[in-house]
């Protein structure tokens, strides 16, 4: 899904959205949104 995407369907602006995936990405040390999802499913919280 796009930020846009995400940001329509939860009502709420990109730049939260933005400011959410920054939060995911260093509480999991991770570069990307794919290594955030990787590292989440091997860490089982997805």
């Amino acid at each position: 899904m796009t930020t846009a995407d995400i940001a329509d369907r939860l009502c709420i602006s990109r730049t939260t959205v933005n400011n959410h995936i920054q939060h995911i990405l260093r509480k999991l040390n991770a570069h990307s949104r794919l290594e955030a999802i990787r590292r989440a499913e091997r860490a089982g919280l997805i």
